[in-house]
């Protein structure tokens, strides 16, 4: 009987010592997951103050002074003509891009029609014409199908957003090479978007990839389409003004992003008869 209390009491003493090291490790525990908890929030408190801070840096720097790969996008004419030359250059566009521009252009607005860029040569040769009395169609009609096709107000203020995407090729996730089927603006969650141009909602619902998505019919040629958005505020079958609030920028859908990072932007598209193209063509 004595061995078995000897036994007894050693056991009895292991399991004190040892409860007693469990108590000393979770308490040592306990105040590193405090400390980290502790880290951990003044981190994001951090990011979220610096972040704010570049986006008001970006706002407000000049274009040559800004990173590459995000661009302060400037609607001044002058600016949006270097911008697209640089642009065509990287692309191979250079000399369609610049016999665009060879020509100064007027916006012209028909009744219910989108404005169309027409050159100041062309108009004043159509005056000619109807002057002259002239009743050759075969001119006119040549001169009606030189028209430019409609232009687009950027969707979003030019001071609340950078491109972060152009339109094209670009590298995916996995390294391979993909395509780009628009642009991304990259913004803060809950920036206003609009219209681009009047037109008739089609689509406003949530789309695989594209998240909480917007297509607006602007006529039976061209469509415009606005996804990730973190808010809808149009209805399918509501008529568009230019210019109106549609929703908010978020990051609904498959969105590309940093560890870490929000990854709010606009993804804006343009449809020419179901086929996407580079939205440059037609912002203005």
């Amino acid at each position: 009987m004595t061995v078995y209390k000897i036994i007894f009491s050693l056991g009895c003493g292991f399991l004190v010592v040892v409860s007693s090291l469990l108590c000393v490790e979770y308490k040592f525990f306990k105040q590193e997951t405090a400390q980290l908890i502790k880290v951990k929030s003044d981190y994001l408190h951090y990011v979220t103050v610096l972040k704010k801070q570049s986006l008001d840096t970006l706002s407000h720097r000049d274009m040559q002074e800004a990173e590459p790969q995000f661009l302060t996008v400037n609607r001044e004419p002058a600016y949006l003509k270097k911008s697209a030359l640089s642009f065509a250059r990287q692309h191979n566009l250079e000399r369609a891009l610049r016999k665009f521009y060879q020509e100064d252009c007027v916006v012209s607005v028909e009744s219910a029609s989108m404005g169309s860029c027409v050159s100041t040569a062309k108009v004043a040769a159509r005056k000619r014409i109807v002057r002259s009395g002239s009743k050759t169609p075969t001119r006119i009609d040549s001169l009606r199908k030189l028209q430019r096709e409609p232009l687009f107000l950027w969707p979003l203020e030019k001071s609340e957003f950078w491109l972060s995407s152009p339109f094209g090729k670009r590298r995916k996730v996995d390294g391979s090479w993909g395509f780009h089927t628009g642009i991304d603006l990259a913004a803060p969650r809950g920036t206003p978007v609009k219209a681009a141009g009047p037109g008739i909602v089609v689509q406003a619902h949530y789309t695989a990839g594209y998240g909480n998505t917007i297509v607006i019919a602007h006529n039976h040629k061209f469509r415009t389409r606005y996804a990730h958005l973190d808010k809808m505020s149009v209805r399918v079958g509501q008529h568009i003004v230019q210019g109106e609030p549609i929703g908010k920028v978020g990051a609904t859908g498959f969105v590309r992003k940093r560890r870490g990072g929000d990854g709010s932007h606009l993804h804006f598209e343009v449809y020419v008869y179901n086929k996407q193209v580079n939205p440059f063509y037609f912002l203005v």
